[in-house]
């Protein structure tokens, strides 16, 4: 049973930090995306982003469920919207059973509150084993400076074992 990572990016920073964990885990990757792709930039980036998480309006998936019955473990990620989870990954998470299953989750924020965005991930991800999460400011290439957590984050989801972050983001 291997490890499954499924992840919502929208301005790319969730994608830098799967590809780090994806080379060292060599885990399957599973991006998600919405028929109806948000804006990038500009006003309409934070109101239908903020206004759809805020409400947890569910929004229609392009990418298809997947099928998780065979692996034990997955890593979920998703950037904080409104200081809670991406729409893309709550919708996606109301529709699959994660129950029995390990479960760790990569947060990815530009200075919001991730403790509530971790909260809801946790409801909807009912009867997990929640096994840790991955908290990072605005990840990018050029001012990247958590290779070492991250290093231990994985080693966590190698062996099965319990990473949580000291503190909070």
């Amino acid at each position: 049973m291997g490890c499954l990572l499924v992840s919502y990016s929208l301005t790319g920073h969730v994608q830098f930090l799967c590809e780090k964990i994806v080379s060292r885990l060599g885990c399957d990757w599973l991006p998600v995306a919405v028929k109806r792709p948000y804006p990038t930039q500009g006003f309409a980036k934070f109101y239908r982003g903020g206004r759809d998480a805020t409400f947890h309006w569910p929004v229609r998936l392009a990418t298809p469920l997947p099928d998780v019955s065979s692996f034990s473990t997955l890593i979920i990620a998703t950037p904080v919207w409104a200081s809670t989870v991406s729409t893309p990954i709550d919708s996606l998470l109301r529709k699959i059973d994660l129950s029995q299953k390990k479960v760790y989750l990569v947060i990815s924020c530009s200075g919001g509150d991730t403790q509530r965005c971790k909260s809801r991930m946790l409801k909807l991800a009912k009867g997990c084993a929640y096994q840790g999460s991955f908290l990072s400011i605005d990840p990018k290439e050029e001012s990247w400076d958590r290779e070492g957590q991250l290093e231990a984050f994985c080693l966590a989801v190698e062996q099965g074992k319990v990473f949580e972050e000291e503190g909070k983001v």
